[in-house]
């Protein structure tokens, strides 16, 4: 179907001016020195953070666009998951994910400009890999000459991305610098550990994200395949004949590389299987006792390219060199 940016860019507008906390001071100025830079975290809603962490942070969204039939929504303002999962359930229009337009981000990075013009903006998405959301900011931010925006490939989707996002305004409220933040994403984007199980490839081959001939191979076998992301782009790693054994899988792998290691960082996200990931959360923190966990529900944006019954987890710890 064809999509009409300019009604999009429309509604998200009307998004951007109701969003009155994402603008509001995120890391207190130093006491004496009123003129400190302040910054503020952008990403898109395929970071799957929860709401709570999103106003926690005051961490700043651009929607991505998810369409069922003739109609297109903005993804988390317009088809928050309770909604997007039951008309999932109920309806046999398959969903299809667009990415957020460069005029969203104009829009968002002006705000900011007009409300706080000396801040720095540090813009976290999606892998490039697999969508076009960093292309669409970089465009943007060609716009503002004038503003300091930095844009971030997290080589990431999903929770991955979310941890990124959520270490990233972390720092900023503990007042680190952009350079260090970033230099710290890098390290974590370099290390970044996320695998993703999924009912089928199905979602992925519609979107092309994986070869034909995979996607056959695993329709024929009626196997549950296990993903992994290398540099941003979906990578085979397992087959598994049941769920029961990829899930079981899944969980030894992070427990033979990780139990016992410091300063954890653990996230977990489904697409309509909460049960499985719930009973994995759990092992997961019993015994290795993360120093960060992130639980989320896949919204309707990554659900779209996953497709239902996707259950990721991704973890990051800092490693000693040498």
């Amino acid at each position: 179907m064809l999509v009409d940016p300019r009604a999009i860019d429309r509604r998200y507008i009307s998004v951007v001016e109701g969003e009155t906390f994402t603008l509001r001071s995120t890391n207190p100025r130093k006491k004496g020195n009123s003129r400190q830079t302040m910054i503020k975290i952008v990403t898109d809603t395929g970071a799957c953070l929860p709401h709570d962490i999103l106003q926690q942070h005051k961490i700043m969204l651009v929607p991505g666009h998810v369409s069922f039939g003739e109609e297109t929504y903005l993804d988390h303002y317009e088809m928050p998951n309770p909604e997007f999962y039951h008309r999932l359930g109920s309806t046999k229009e398959i969903p299809t994910f667009f990415d957020p337009t460069p005029e969203q981000f104009r829009t968002l990075y002006g705000k900011i400009r007009s409300a706080f013009p000396d801040d720095t903006i540090l813009s976290i998405h999606m892998s490039d890999g697999v969508t076009g959301i960093v292309k669409a900011a970089n465009e943007a931010a060609a716009s503002f000459t004038s503003l300091d925006i930095h844009i971030f490939d997290t080589q990431s989707v999903g929770v991955g991305q979310g941890l990124m996002v959520l270490e990233a305004a972390q720092m900023v409220e503990s007042l680190n610098s952009a350079g260090t933040i970033l230099n710290h994403l890098n390290a974590m984007r370099n290390g970044m550990q996320q695998y993703l199980m999924l009912e089928s490839l199905d979602y992925l081959a519609r979107a092309g994200r994986i070869g034909s001939m995979g996607h056959l191979f695993s329709k024929l076998l009626d196997i549950k395949p296990v993903l992994t992301l290398q540099k941003g782009q979906f990578i085979p790693f397992r087959q598994h004949r049941t769920r029961a054994q990829a899930l079981e899988a899944l969980s030894g792998l992070i427990l033979k590389l990780e139990r016992g290691t410091r300063k954890l960082r653990v996230g977990i996200m489904h697409a309509g299987c909460e049960a499985e990931a719930q009973q994995l959360a759990t092992d997961l923190q019993n015994q290795l006792t993360p120093e960060v966990f992130v639980f989320a529900e896949m919204g309707a944006g990554v659900a779209s390219l996953m497709g239902p019954g996707t259950l990721g987890v991704s973890w990051w710890a800092p490693r000693k060199i040498g």
